[in-house]
């Protein structure tokens, strides 16, 4: 974090630097009396083309610059053209500044360009940690679905090394739409956080509990073979079938249910087909 805050002083520094040798470069080749607006413009199109497409473009649209312009004192140094028009566009005198000031502002530019873009590629990185920290659901205080997909790749390759099995078990609560629309967030909040401590109180320790979607839940059975998964089942359906509202009174839950076992000889199965395929085995509870 301390390095983000370095490098985004160290490009500010950079920007404040092209800002006053532009504008210095700028008085200095744009002198009173001077009509032309040719430098002016020409080195705005190229801070410009520097700062958005990098160095490599303002260089070739700068090198292509001064190649023509290069070109026009040579012809008048030829008798070829006409003198005025140089005269008028840029005193040869200054040619070679302008030049390698076209030069450096073309790489400083492009080195700002690529500062901010790697900045920006920090600050989406960062982005992507503190969504894998902030794995909990604050309604349940389940994990989330992306630690979900971590921890369930981890214990895939755990069975793969060194053997054992797990039950995955989901619980999808049914007209979750409705029962919102029908008593109002704060009895959802409410429903949810029910939810989470009744669970927590009927699995063991060694289960983790996951949020999966709006209104699924998934559940690892730690070393649970799928022919003992009905009992855990049936388990949470005594204990999550009433719901008792914030006003007292009693509603009926229905879920329906899906469940799946991973053991060491499933090892080409993947995680995302693991999890189509146990989606695809829902049957309905009514509780």
């Amino acid at each position: 974090m301390k390095g983000f805050f370095t490098r985004k002083a160290y490009i500010s520094l950079k920007i404040f630097f092209l800002i006053v040798s532009s504008h210095l470069m700028l008085i200095y080749l744009w002198p009173k009396g001077n009509s032309s607006k040719l430098p002016f413009l020409t080195y705005l199109v190229i801070t410009l083309c520097s700062l958005f497409f990098g160095t490599l473009a303002s260089l070739i649209i700068t090198l292509i610059f001064i190649f023509f312009l290069g070109s026009f004192y040579m012809f008048d140094s030829m008798h070829i053209v006409n003198s005025a028009f140089i005269e008028r566009f840029l005193h040869p005198q200054t040619f070679l500044i302008y030049g390698f000031g076209l030069l450096i502002t073309s790489m400083l530019g492009g080195n700002i360009q690529h500062e901010i873009r790697r900045m920006v590629n920090q600050i989406d990185l960062l982005k992507q940690e503190v969504e894998q920290f902030v794995a909990i659901d604050t309604e349940t205080f389940f994990d989330n679905a992306q630690r979900m997909e971590i921890e369930l790749q981890r214990e895939m390759k755990r069975i793969d090394r060194y053997g054992g099995k797990f039950t995955v078990l989901f619980f999808e609560l049914d007209y979750y739409k409705e029962f919102l629309k029908a008593y109002g967030q704060e009895e959802m909040e409410h429903l949810l956080k029910t939810i989470g401590e009744k669970v927590s109180n009927n699995l063991r320790l060694s289960d983790k509990k996951f949020r999966y979607s709006e209104n699924k839940f998934a559940f690892f059975l730690i070393e649970t073979p799928k022919e003992h998964v009905d009992i855990v089942a049936e388990k949470l359906a005594n204990c999550l079938k009433i719901h008792q509202l914030k006003n007292g009174k009693t509603v009926t839950l229905n879920f329906h249910v899906s469940y799946g076992e991973y053991n060491s000889e499933m090892k080409e199965i993947n995680y995302k087909n693991f999890i189509e395929e146990i989606e695809r085995e829902t049957v309905f509870y009514d509780l």
